[in-house]
């Protein structure tokens, strides 16, 4: 169960950063009003079946279309709803580096909303036909459970079920991916999903089993971690305390579970590089993977314990648990927060009084910047990140000790005194300048391309020379502009590469199809005229006869 220590090549460890979420989760309460996207997670925009005016229960769907690939959506609050015809700006499943990238700005999408003002009562209703005793439980009635949840919109490429909610079907899944690990900079804690609910998050798995039979489980956990993972999951592997009826879990871990212990180093927790380095599944451009496409389905940890309480407690998908990453909050903890409350509900009164700072949302290395902090909490939210604006010049700052400072090139004293805490702050530390051939780019690059001659092709205006570096296969994580010396905006440069390319491709092919439309019309006046001068020919010769 227990394999051996994996990785990848490249990547880069952070370390302790000043700011780090702490393992504690603080419940908001009931907002006194929401804003629900009827888009969240993986899947298309559904249809309202609610109206200005409606009562509505916590937990009670709202939105439903068995028509598309989607998945439910449900109220988070009980109250009336005020307003079904506004749009809301939202960010769902954006993979682009922040600020330094202008796609990753402009990634931000117009979605249809309803919106709901609470009564302030805390009570949720259960899924809809949920039955307590899980001893009649079986395959269809837990998918079922799952997609009136809501819980099948959880991961990038959705949870496959028979309810249209994935690209592919439940009996192509052939493996299981969770990914627990922290190697992404203020992400939220495993341990603040896991702790205290470690029951839960094995009956979790044991109902993926349950649900894919045929596939293999794949755990990441961070090295160093093995001892604690596995020594809990053997204590209670089997325990009279943890047997809970019905088919879902008798107690023990699924059969076709491994444990991999993974080297804690961004970014480990990309699906390409994650599926790449526990199963090897990573063919074509990497850049533009699909796990789902190759039968593997990639969750968090969060999601497991999702899975758990819609098919074992009927709990519809109404909250997440969001961690609070930065030194620009005034408490760095989690908190669980009822789907549809504004960013702006959750942070105002945790923000360090008298800082400037600059909120980013779920990645620090891949998330936007973001401005208006009325956007509405996801499905897919999972951490709310505040850096201090930081822009000052430090004199001579090569010459101090920088024993709190991140160095990819290791020459401060950070590099010894591994342990101590790094400040974090968005400050680049320098001006561009031009590149000095450091190499540190492509050593960092986790697909192994050539970021720097990528960036310089791109530059010089030379895209089409870029396919043959494999310009593709990379997979946007940000680690070539964050180790660069020079501060170049290599990732900035490479999307811009990648946009050209297709555009240019697009272009083509609509080309393609206007010549053969004119090279069809062309044969179809050719053939009339062939026509009309046989047609004229056998009137001549029926007059002569």
């Amino acid at each position: 169960m227990l394999e051996k220590v994996k990785t990848f090549k490249g990547g880069h460890a952070f370390g302790t950063l000043n700011g780090m979420p702490k393992a504690r989760i603080r419940h908001c309460g009931v907002p006194m009003k929401v804003v629900i996207p009827l888009r969240q997670g993986f899947g298309d925009e559904v249809k309202p079946i609610v109206k200005k005016g409606d009562k509505v229960k916590a937990g009670q769907i709202i939105a439903i279309d068995d028509n598309s690939i989607s998945s439910p959506i449900h109220a988070s609050v009980n109250g009336t709803i005020s307003d079904c015809e506004s749009k809301v700006v939202c960010y769902e499943n954006n993979n682009k580096c922040m600020s330094e990238n202008p796609a990753a700005e402009n990634q931000n999408i117009e979605i249809s909303s309803v919106t709901i003002e609470s009564d302030g009562l805390a009570d949720w209703q259960n899924v809809e036909n949920y039955v307590a005793d899980v001893d009649l439980a079986t395959v269809e009635g837990a998918f079922k459970k799952l997609y009136m949840s809501g819980v099948t919109a959880l991961g990038l490429s959705g949870i496959p079920s028979p309810h249209n909610t994935s690209p592919v079907e439940p009996d192509k899944v052939t493996n299981i991916v969770i990914n627990a690990t922290n190697s992404e900079p203020f992400s939220l804690p495993v341990s603040a999903v896991v702790k205290t609910r470690e029951k839960a998050f094995i009956t979790g798995l044991n109902i993926l089993s349950f649900l894919f039979p045929d596939a293999e489980i794949d755990i990441a956990i961070d090295s160093g971690q093995e001892e604690s993972i596995y020594g809990l999951f053997n204590a209670l592997n089997g325990k009279e305390d943890f047997v809970m009826k019905g088919v879902y879990s008798d107690g023990k871990l699924p059969d076709k579970l491994h444990i991999n212990p993974v080297k804690p180093k961004y970014p480990q927790g990309n699906e390409t590089v994650l599926v790449e380095t526990l199963i090897g599944v990573a063919p074509g451009p990497k850049g533009d993977f699909s796990a789902i496409e190759h039968g593997v389905i990639v969750l968090a940890a969060q999601d497991v314990l999702s899975i758990y309480e819609a098919v074992i407690e009927g709990k519809p998908l109404i909250e997440r648990i969001v961690a609070l990453g930065g030194a620009g909050h005034s408490v760095n903890h989690c908190v669980g927060v009822r789907i549809g409350s504004s960013l702006k509900s959750v942070i105002s009164h945790r923000h360090k009084a008298g800082v400037e700072s600059r909120i980013i949302l779920n990645s620090i290395m891949t998330g936007p910047t973001l401005q208006n902090l009325d956007i509405p909490i996801t499905k897919s939210t999972n951490s709310i990140i505040s850096l201090p604006e930081n822009k000052d010049r430090e004199f001579q700052s090569f010459l101090r000790p920088g024993i709190d400072r991140g160095s990819y090139s290791k020459t401060f004293l950070s590099a010894i005194f591994r342990k101590s805490v790094r400040r974090a702050d968005t400050n680049i530390n320098g001006e561009p300048r031009p590149c000095i051939s450091c190499n540190y780019c492509e050593y960092a690059c986790p697909v192994n391309i050539l970021p720097f001659l990528i960036s310089k092709y791109v530059e010089h205006d030379m895209v089409e020379e870029t396919e043959g570096l494999n310009i593709f296969d990379c997979v946007e994580c940000g680690l070539c502009s964050y180790v660069c010396p020079s501060k170049i905006p290599i990732l900035k440069h490479i999307a811009e590469g990648k946009q050209k390319i297709r555009i240019a491709a697009a272009e083509d092919a609509a080309a393609e199809v206007e010549a053969a439309a004119e090279a069809l019309a062309a044969a179809e006046a050719v053939s009339a005229t062939e026509a009309e001068t046989v047609a004229d020919t056998e009137a001549t010769a029926e007059a002569v006869v």
